[in-house]
């Protein structure tokens, strides 16, 4: 059985995308299992990181303001801020911001560190 654990915040690590920044964090616990979180903030415009999948991960996203246009396995949804969106491995997508305003969302990845964009 694992402890419980706080992770303090030190900043993550910062991926700049254009029109965007990455934050995230990730912890990696007794068993194995490891979590990261992370937060993007995107400016109007921002078209997204480009269709990709994750082969090892799920990913949770919760849209805390603004709106982002989702791609997923080919289907346009648009989401607005308090929407989740749960996308299992191997499943093709992408986001933009289209919006005027800032958008923000976080995200959740699991079982482990974010294998970007393969």
């Amino acid at each position: 059985m694992s402890n419980p654990q706080v992770i303090r915040n030190n900043g993550g690590a910062i991926t700049p995308l254009p029109h965007a920044i990455y934050q995230s964090m990730t912890n990696r616990t007794e068993n194995g299992v490891n979590y990261t979180v992370g937060e993007v903030i995107a400016e109007p415009g921002f078209c997204g990181p480009g269709k990709h999948d994750h082969a090892e991960h799920d990913e949770l996203f919760y849209i805390l303001e603004g709106e982002f246009e989702f791609y997923l396995d080919g289907q346009q949804v648009l989401v607005h801020a308090g929407d989740l969106i749960q996308i299992p491995a191997g499943v093709s997508h992408d986001y933009a911001n289209p919006g005027k305003v800032t958008a923000r969302l976080f995200g959740v990845f699991c079982p482990q560190e974010v294998d970007l964009y393969k």
